[in-house]
């Protein structure tokens, strides 16, 4: 993980708990991307998917917050 995508998830913190949608979408794809190790964005086709996301994403940025005190 790069400095700069510590730097990100640092700041990640503000977009937790808003809607989906533009930036706030667009910040979770990235958190995602950085969170699984993945060189690319998976965007997802339809907007029913973006719930898991957002549980999926949310449980792994505080599994890294964590990991990061320890």
């Amino acid at each position: 993980m790069s400095e700069q995508d510590v730097k990100f998830l640092e700041d990640f913190r503000q977009y937790i708990g808003l809607t989906l949608m533009k930036k706030t979408l667009s910040a979770y794809y990235e958190a995602e991307r950085i969170l699984n190790g993945w060189d690319k964005i998976r965007k997802r086709d339809c907007s029913c998917e973006l719930g898991a996301l957002k549980n999926t994403v949310e449980a792994k940025y505080h599994q890294w917050t964590k990991s990061r005190k320890a």
